[in-house]
Order: structure tokens, then C-alpha cells, then sequence
């Protein structure tokens, strides 16, 4: 999925489940940020709350924090991924959560390792760990890190839907391609979308092992809140695309909305939504669902028609301001030595944008600037070829705390990412 249902959709359902619009806000915006934040290393910050020290290291005057990254979303963080520890790490805990926990006894080239839409029906990884989230709200609902818990783990679920019968671990069992698909939203045959179009045949025909993690072979399309697609993967290694089937990822992202809502409104200690008072809300998630469109300031006005008492915005660098500050721009500048060094400090030290540049390659409010804002990370890669030593000063420069929501994620996701590894524990 993308932030058409991670932000937008569950924004929408959060109130409909009966948080205030702040509450609301909270949710949604951390269950985007779970795809954005693929900030990977250490940052140096003045401060760390004592609760997330156990992730950072005292240096000087600052601390070294250790970044929990959750998400990916260059080239270059897919490729990180073609590394076990980085599956282990990053694509299984958020992505493709497997029912039971990495120690489990199966082994890993066993398709028991795909992802299956989580239902809180039978025990799973996924269930304990939402069912302690509903826990801590209903013991402290006013504690804002209790919010962002639910939100992260909302991402998590709505993923085990559209990631289902995929793998984070890349081999075999994620072979497949796409033989047709349908557009619920203009009710015709879309072009495929499938690796294939972007030059990976090798990928499908079963001549080789797949490298890929997930649905990679497969494109988007296992994302797309407005497609129907039929595709075929394989039950076993060495056969010929033998598992053969038809998603309509509408309708089972709705399935999915229903039951995320019901969860919200059981951590509110209210009962399930009967189907008369579902089908006016589903039939407006429904609305949301059916576009292509990916800008969020276009989606805002998308959803808002079917939504006109929510409002909706979400920035990757708004939301790592309300807890982190870039230091004041003479401080920085004063370490380069040329003029382009210079514009870079500028730049890099423009509020929420710096921020997003820093924590987020794949911010989506930046799009629209794309070709006017280089990401602080590529500019950094040039200037490394005239000058060596400015790009460690500028990466390391002291960010400054004055906030706790940014820790608190990465608290509970080092605490989700070891419950995938271990096992759940409270």
C-alpha cells in the first residue's frame, strides 16, 4: 500500500472510529512515516529522552543516536535489501510480517514464510503486538506515544493485505508475474504491471532464482488501491507458476478498512460496527481508493470529497519538527570552505524541508520540488569528490531535541522489529 491508504484512508478511519482530529493526525502520520523514514546510521542530537537512550551512545557533548529504520524507497535502499540482516531488519518487521517470529523453526526458503492478511483470529506476531498497542492506550489514551504505537502497527496490518503471498525474504516463493488487470476506477483493462515492463524478463520465466524481496516482480500492483489484478507465482521452487489467482485490491483493502476501524474502536472500548453502519463509510473509503494519483496536496482534495469534515496533511519534515531542530545556520556555515558548500549549509538547514532531507529520501510532499530541491544525501556525494572532510561535518552535525514523538518510534519499532525476530514479550 501507499500513502493513499496509510495516511489518507487511515486518517479517515480514525475518526470514524471517534479520535479528535489531533489523535487522528497522530495515527495516520506515523503510519506513513513507517515508508519514509529509511534514514539509515546514526544521527548526533544534544539530547536524548532517558527512555530511547538504549539507542544512542553519549559522544562529546552530544549524543550518537542509532536511527531504527523502517523504511525504503530509492534504488539504493532497495538495494540494500538484497542483504539478509536488512530483510531481517527493515522488510519483514514492517513490510511483510510473517505470522510466527524469525526463530521459529521453518526454514527460510519455506513459501510458510509468506505474508497472510492478519484477521486477530488465531495467534500471530502481529495480533500480540496490537493487542498490547489497544492495551497501553486503554490504560493511558491521553499519552501520545501510545498514538504513535497504534499508528505504526496500523502500517504493519494494512502491508500483511497487500503483501500477502509475498515474502521479505527475497527467493523463489516471490517469482510471479501479472497476466492481466482491471481498473475499478475507469471499470477497463489496464496496461500490466509487472516487472517484465521494466526489464527483468529473466525474473519471470523460472530460469533463475529471484533476488527480489517481496513484489518486486510484481511492480505496484500489489499496492494500487484501484486495481483488480490476476497473477501467477509459484508453489514450490523449480515449478512452473503454478499458484494461480485474482485480487481486487478494492475490495480487499476495504475488508481490511473495516477491520482496522473496528480495532480503533475497540482500543475506544466500543463495540464493532454493524454492516448498515459500515456501508456508508466503506462506500466513501471506496471513493478514496479509486484514483491514480499520488501528489498528497492532490489526494488531500481527492479525499476531502468523500471526507469534507476531515482535514488532512501530512509532511514528513512537519512531523520530525514537533520533536528535532536544525542548529542555526551560521553555526554550520562557518565549517565550509567554498561557496557551494555554502548554498548546501543554506539550504540543508531550511527548516522542515532540512529535516526530510536528513530522516526521508522518499518524502512525498517534497515532489512537486523535486527538480528544484536536491536531497541532502546526493549533493553530499558530489561535494565528497572535491572535499572529504565536509560531508562527515555536515552528517554530524548536533541536531537539537525539543520533542519525544520522534523517539518514542523509534522505541516501539526496535521493540516491533524484536518481537519479529524473538517473539513477542512484554
Amino acid at each position: 500500500m501507499d500513502i493513499n491508504f496509510h495516511y489518507f484512508a487511515v486518517k479517515s478511519l480514525a475518526v470514524k472510529a471517534g479520535f479528535s482530529a489531533d489523535e487522528s493526525q497522530l495515527i495516520a502520520s506515523y503510519s506513513q512515516f513507517v515508508d519514509d523514514y529509511n534514514r539509515a546510521g546514526t544521527v548526533m542530537l544534544d539530547n536524548v529522552p532517558e527512555f530511547a537512550r538504549h539507542l544512542a551512545k553519549k559522544e562529546g557533548r552530544g549524543w550518537c543516536f542509532h536511527c531504527v529504520t523502517t523504511g525504503f524507497s530509492s534504488w539504493f535502499d532497495f538495494a540494500k535489501l538484497l542483504s539478509r540482516d536488512n530483510q531481517r531488519n527493515i522488510a519483514i518487521p514492517f513490510h511483510f510480517i510473517p505470522p510466527q517470529p524469525l526463530n521459529a523453526k521453518i526454514p527460510e526458503g519455506s513459501p510458510d514464510w509468506r505474508v497472510a492478511p492478519e484477521t486477530f483470529e488465531k495467534p500471530t506476531v502481529l495480533r500480540d503486538l496490537m493487542l498490547y498497542a489497544k492495551e497501553r492506550y486503554r490504560n493511558a489514551p491521553a499519552a501520545r506515544e501510545n498514538l504513535i504505537l497504534i499508528g505504526l502497527l496500523l502500517h504493519v496490518f494494512a502491508d500483511t493485505y497487500a503483501h500477502q503471498k509475498f515474502s521479505g525474504f527475497g527467493g523463489w516463493w516471490n517469482h510471479g508475474v501479472v497476466t492481466s488487470s482491471y481498473d475499478n476506477l475507469e471499470q477497463s483493462h489496464a496496461p500490466r504491471v509487472t516487472a517484465e515492463a521494466n526489464g527483468e524478463p529473466a525474473a519471470l520465466d523460472g530460469g533463475l532464482p529471484s533476488p527480489f524481496v517481496g513484489h518486486a516482480t510484481f511492480g505496484h500492483s500489489p499496492d494500487e488501491t484501484f486495481l483488480c489484478f490476476t497473477a501467477r507465482q509459484k508453489k514450490r521452487d523449480h515449478a512452473l507458476f503454478d499458484l494461480k489467482y485474482t485480487r481486487d485490491n478494492t475490495a480487499e483493502f476495504l475488508l481490511c478498512a473495516r477491520r482496522l476501524l473496528n480495532f480503533l474502536r475497540d482500543c475506544r472500548g466500543l463495540k464493532a460496527l454493524s454492516q448498515s453502519e459500515w456501508e456508508p463509510i466503506g462506500a466513501a473509503v471506496r471513493r478514496g481508493f479509486l484514483t491514480r494519483e499520488k501528489e498528497p496536496k492532490k489526494l488531500v482534495i481527492h479525499w476531502r470529497k468523500s471526507f469534507p469534515d476531515i482535514d488532512y496533511d501530512y509532511r514528513v519534515g512537519a512531523l520530525l519538527s514537533q520533536s528535532l531542530s536544525q542548529p542555526h545556520p551560521s553555526s554550520l556555515a562557518r565549517v565550509a570552505n567554498s561557496n557551494a558548500a555554502v548554498d548546501l549549509v543554506e539550504r540543508a538547514v531550511n527548516g522542515e524541508k532540512a529535516l526530510a532531507d536528513i530522516f526521508s529520501d522518499g518524502d512525498p510532499s517534497l515532489v512537486e520540488q523535486e527538480d528544484e530541491i536536491s536531497t541532502l544525501p546526493r549533493e553530499m556525494a558530489q561535494l565528497n569528490a572535491a572535499n572529504d572532510s565536509l560531508p562527515s561535518v555536515l552528517t554530524r552535525q548536533t541536531l537539537a531535541v525539543h520533542g519525544e514523538d520522534f523517539f518514542w518510534f523509534n522505541v516501539f519499532a526496535k521493540r516491533v522489529r524484536d518481537a519479529v525476530k524473538r517473539g513477542f514479550d512484554k
